[in-house]
Order: C-alpha cells, then sequence, then structure tokens
C-alpha cells in the first residue's frame, strides 16, 4: 500500500496506480474481521475510482470499479448504495454499448433494487449482445422468480446445472432456496 501511495504521490493522475490500490482495498474489505472495517476499506476504496473518474470520466475500469464496490457497500449496509451502483452501471454501459457485460452489471443492480421488469429487460439486452453463462442464468432466473413465474425461473435455474463447475452449482443451489426447494 505505501508504495502505491507513493506512487500517487509522485503522479497523481495516474489511473493504473490508483485503481491498483481500490483493488487491494476491495480485496482487503472481502476479509475484515469486523464491519466497520470492510466500510471503512470500501470508502477508501471508492475514494481512489471517484478520483479517477473525476480526472477522466470515460475511464470504464474506474466504473466497473465502482459497481462492484457500491454493490458490496450496499449489501453490507443493507441498503443505500443499490442507487449509486446503478448510476455507475448505466455509465459503464453507455461506455460500452456493445459489451454485454455492463448489461447485465445494470440487471443486477436493478434487481438489488427491487426492479426485476427492469432487469429482465436488462438480461435480454445482454443475451442480444451475446451473454451466456450461469451469471446470466442466475439474473434471469432471479428475475423471473421475483415477478412470480416459478416455473419459468425454475427451468432457467435447471440450465444451470447443464454449465458445470461449482460457481454454476452454487448459484443453482441459491436458487433452489429462493424458490423453497432447498438445496
Amino acid at each position: 500500500d505505501e508504495l502505491l501511495r507513493e506512487a500517487i504521490s509522485l503522479s497523481p493522475g495516474a489511473a493504473v496506480t490508483r485503481l491498483g490500490l481500490a483493488d487491494r482495498m476491495f480485496d482487503r474489505a472481502l476479509v475484515a474481521p469486523s464491519p466497520l472495517a470492510q466500510a471503512e476499506a470500501l470508502v477508501a476504496a471508492l475514494h481512489e475510482t471517484t478520483a479517477v473518474q473525476a480526472r477522466n470520466p470515460l475511464d470504464g475500469r474506474a466504473w466497473a470499479r465502482s459497481v462492484r464496490i457500491n454493490g458490496t457497500l450496499d449489501a453490507l449496509a443493507e441498503g443505500g448504495f443499490a442507487e449509486d451502483a446503478l448510476r455507475d452501471s448505466l455509465t459503464l454501459a453507455a461506455l460500452y454499448p456493445g459489451f454485454w457485460q455492463p448489461r447485465l452489471e445494470v440487471a443486477a443492480t436493478r434487481l438489488l433494487l427491487g426492479d426485476p421488469v427492469g432487469a429482465l429487460q436488462d438480461v435480454g439486452i445482454a443475451k442480444s449482445l451475446g451473454a451466456e453463462g450461469p451469471s446470466v442464468l442466475f439474473v434471469e432466473a432471479m428475475g423471473l422468480l421475483a415477478v412470480g413465474q416459478r416455473s419459468e425461473a425454475q427451468a432457467v435455474a435447471d440450465q444451470l446445472l447443464l454449465e458445470g463447475g461449482p460457481e454454476a452449482r452454487a448459484m443453482h443451489s441459491e436458487l433452489l432456496r429462493n424458490l423453497g426447494q432447498g438445496g
């Protein structure tokens, strides 16, 4: 951290250095011993991404990190940061209109905010851009479940098993819990 801070003091506008420090702080927050320590590390990481955005508002790397940090802060603080994450993900989607990943972030954030219809619309956009894989299926199934389409959500959840791998199986188990089927 000290070497990164020294590098930032020598070149305050170097985005790579600030984002590197933000990544280290984010990683530290994930293993912090208390919610307060987690929040402090996340806020410090957000400060670094904000500095990069202030210097270059078109830096997609900074916006992507802000989405992740604000989403994590929202989960930690039980609300209050999802709207910031949505703004960040919409900005990222505008910066990269032909990429499905930012649009999937928008969909996931809309779910956090209780807008499953909007989330499903964004999943549709992401799919039209070529999105596939476990994360896409998970967000789609959660959106379907939230709008009361249980059988459709179950069908999408079952597609996760075809994806294979531990990540897909964990997502499938989470969906089964949400469907009230254990897991």
